[in-house]
């Protein structure tokens, strides 16, 4: 049912598909009952290790029945690309069965990335570099390529038997070359396209003719090869029909002169290490599949394409006439590898990543978060003298509600078309916006008020947010992924109300008379961002087309398209999947942008910004409005002290108000720049990668007393990690403090340990997050 279509064999179904049902639901039932027998026998802090395709389905049906518990799962056989692995009819539940691991691990790269491929065009999946990301929890993703047990092999090696092989052959086979092959009787082991590629051998160097000799365990009938080549003292191919013992192996795999593995499509094929330990002596090369797993490890090994015959031929002409030094030099390569990636290096990887995996996603599950209480943090609030507050606009301060408007042939009905805020508010209608007029009247022009989150601002919400910027203790940002002028018709008349546009792209600081400012680098800026988002646009355009009810909206940096209005929203979300991936690979492989997925959308914007970066702004700028404040209070007060105690200690006050002087002009008071202790990082570019914030976070103490941070998708995960590192006034910890929070992800385990932090950070909705704790509705308006 399985291994021939991990292995790229396609079904046949000459059988029948009552056979494949029958196999199916005997699969199943193996895989229940093992299921249960580990359940039964589960303690808890048990740690459970399934292994290889033959029960896929486990791993979930324990997570059924046991939720805690520590999974990991590692596919020893190849994971096939998406293209061939939707051909398999139970293909939702073999990847189902798989998630229920908290990590899967793959023997190679290539094995993974097609993996978490499948996950997002088959299941509609969110997926990233690391794992796939689940409404409730996520599932890690690990390389741990295996290896034998090398120390075992060389103790297996000396025993005697062993050396009486190896003489043995050599004498047989004295004057020729031998060439080991040793296969299982699977079709993917390539035997007959290796026969056939010794047999072009032959024909293209008639010199080997009667000097090379093939030994192998294969399934094959090589009769015709033998019947043109051999003679009366010489038979090309020696065909052992019969299981030999583990000392002859060994004795051949030493002896041979070049091993020669020529796999169609294989998990990793441990025989080219093993055939590496045996050359201790003669150091002789080993040509290898490029469709082996083990290829993407040995890379001093001689690489071929088994389907061609020639290129096969060529290398083992190539290896039998390989110079001894760079025999040596590619043996101690591959020895190197083979001796370092063992078979308990793989399990003791495995094993500690499991551990470390399953600490981390306990950790961020939201039923393992706590739960808000604003009376536990409302003391905190209260004590501040200066806070901040980071409130994500859609899903958190206004709920997501799908739009009741008719479409028809482009067109939308049942939208506003005039109107004003206040009158908005007292009627009960949606707001009315010059965009969603303008939407109204020309079906070309997309509003996302329309296709978005229809939710309108309520008067409750808006007087809230009003409230809270009015108190001089706060600084009030609204974190949000509209355009600036969504965000200014909506909060434009509240003042100082910072906002934050389009994801981060665009920024418009607390205080009165702020302006907008472009946060894309500069190097992003010219003509990079007109140059991909005209290729974005044209594959938006080709998805539009094919999933009716769907629209693009262009802000003025990202560009997004949302489904939430498609027809069939479970294509729309599939369309999705594929249009992501298609833009990570063909155009983000390019351009520094990469897509982000959202709430019934799909958004395209830079790398370099993000809601964590403009955090990381805003709080660089009240670094410095602080450190230019306390400075100018300190000329202040040495000057009335310099009038009042003119001839007192005036070396001393001299030397001090040069030192000030100097740290005032090392100090940009641009307020871009991070004003750094002694002005070391003046001019440096402003870093963008929310993990290299160490000059940021080296300064000690932030100048603010509390921070709630409140979002509700995946686009703040990186907000809340931001924040979380932060360390704010009256928080004094030493080095191990650090590092023991940084471990922990600086998670509280307890609403206790939510009233005593300084910097909240909430999730709105039950899903794992980096959050400290989670609320299901918003706290603000609540």
């Amino acid at each position: 049912i399985l291994w021939p279509i991990f292995h790229y064999v396609m079904p046949d179904n000459l059988r029948g598909k009552g056979y494949e049902d029958r196999s199916w639901k005997h699969y199943v039932a193996v895989n229940r009952a093992f299921a249960d027998t580990i359940i039964e026998n589960y303690v808890e802090g048990d740690t459970i290790w399934v292994n290889d395709y033959h029960l896929m389905l486990v791993p979930n049906m324990i997570r059924e029945r046991l939720p805690n518990a520590s999974i990991g799962f590692f596919l020893h056989i190849p994971f096939p690309s998406s293209e061939i692995f939707r051909c398999l009819h139970a293909r939702k539940e073999v990847l189902e069965g798989l998630l229920g691991a908290d990590l899967v691990g793959f023997q190679t790269y290539s094995f993974a990335r097609h993996f978490l491929q499948t996950c997002s065009r088959i299941l509609a999946l969110e997926s990233t570099p690391t794992g796939i990301q689940l409404e409730n929890t996520a599932v890690n993703i690990g390389i741990f390529p295996i290896g034998i047990d090398p120390i075992t092999l060389n103790k297996k090696r000396q025993d005697p038997e062993v050396a009486k092989w190896v003489q043995v052959l050599k004498e047989k086979y004295a004057g020729k070359k031998l060439i080991v092959a040793r296969d299982k009787l699977d079709y993917i082991k390539g035997v007959r396209q290796k026969m056939l590629a010794f047999e072009r051998f032959l024909n293209l160097y008639p010199e080997y003719q009667g000097k090379n000799e093939v030994q192998g365990q294969v399934s094959d009938v090589v009769t015709r090869i033998n019947s043109k080549f051999s003679d009366l003292s010489y038979q090309p191919i020696v065909f052992l029909h019969q299981d030999i013992t583990f000392s002859q192996y060994l004795g051949l795999l030493t002896a041979a002169d070049l091993c020669l593995i020529t796999s169609l499509r294989d998990g990793m094929n441990l025989t080219s290490h093993e055939y590496v330990a045996c050359q201790e002596e003669g150091k002789n090369p080993l040509v290898l599949s490029e469709f082996a797993g083990t290829y993407g490890s040995l890379g001093a090994c001689l690489r071929v394409n088994p389907w061609n015959y020639t290129e096969v031929a060529t290398a083992i002409r190539d290896a039998l006439e390989m110079k001894p030094q760079e025999k040596t030099i590619r043996w101690n390569e591959l020895h190197k590898h083979v001796c370092t990636n063992t078979a308990q290096f793989w399990a003791s990887g495995f094993v500690s990543e499991l551990i470390k995996v399953h600490g981390d996603i306990q950790r961020r599950y939201s039923i393992h978060i706590p739960h808000l209480d604003m009376q536990a943090i409302l003391p905190q609030y209260r004590q501040a003298k200066r806070r901040l507050l980071l409130l994500d606009y859609d899903g958190t301060l206004l709920p997501y509600e799908r739009p009741s408007v008719v479409r028809s042939k482009g067109a939308t009905s049942g939208v506003p078309r005039s109107g004003n805020l206040k009158g908005a508010f007292k009627s009960g209608t949606g707001l009315a916006t010059p965009a969603i007029s303008s939407a109204a009247s020309s079906p070309s022009t997309f509003s996302p008020a329309v296709f978005g989150s229809s939710a309108s601002p309520t008067e409750e919400m808006l007087r809230i947010v009003t409230e809270l910027a009015r108190d001089p203790c706060n600084i009030v940002y609204i974190m949000s992924g509209r355009t600036q002028e969504s965000l200014e018709r909506t909060f434009g008349s509240i003042p100082n109300l910072g906002l934050c546009a389009e994801g981060g792209c665009f920024l418009k600081r607390h205080g009165p008379g702020s302006q907008w400012e472009n946060q894309v680098t500069q190097s992003s800026q010219n003509g990079e961002v007109a140059q991909w988002r005209k290729k974005v646009m044209e594959m938006f355009e080709y998805y539009k087309e094919r999933t009716p009810g769907s629209e693009i909206e262009e802000k003025n940096v990202p560009l997004v398209w949302h489904y939430r209005q498609a027809d069939n929203p479970s294509f729309g979300l599939w369309q999705a999947r594929e249009c992501q991936n298609h833009i990570e690979e063909a155009i983000g492989s390019i351009y520094p942008v990469h897509a982000v997925v959202g709430r019934k959308c799909l958004e395209v914007m830079p790398r370099d910004v993000s809601k964590a970066c403009a955090t990381r702004t805003i709080v660089e700028s009240l670094v410095h409005q602080y450190r230019k404040r306390e400075w100018r209070e300190e000329q202040r007060r040495r000057k009335a002290n310099g009038n009042n105690h003119r001839h007192a200690d005036s070396h001393g006050s001299t030397a001090s108000t040069s030192s000030l002087a100097s740290l005032s002009s090392e100090q940009s008071l641009d307020s871009n720049a991070l004003l750094s202790k002694g002005g070391e990082n003046d001019g440096a570019e402003k870093e963008t990668d929310v993990d290299s914030d160490g000059a940021l976070f080296s300064l000690g103490p932030i100048p603010i007393d509390f921070v709630l941070c409140i979002g509700d998708d995946r686009s703040d995960e990186d907000m809340f990690q931001f924040v979380n590192r932060l360390q704010l006034r009256g928080e004094e910890r030493d080095e191990e403090e650090e590092e023991e929070e940084e471990e922990d992800h600086r998670v509280p385990k307890s609403v206790a340990d939510v009233a005593s932090c300084k910097a909240v950070t909430c999730t709105v909705g039950c899903k794992s997050s980096e959050a400290r704790c989670s609320r299901k509705a918003n706290p603000i308006v609540d």
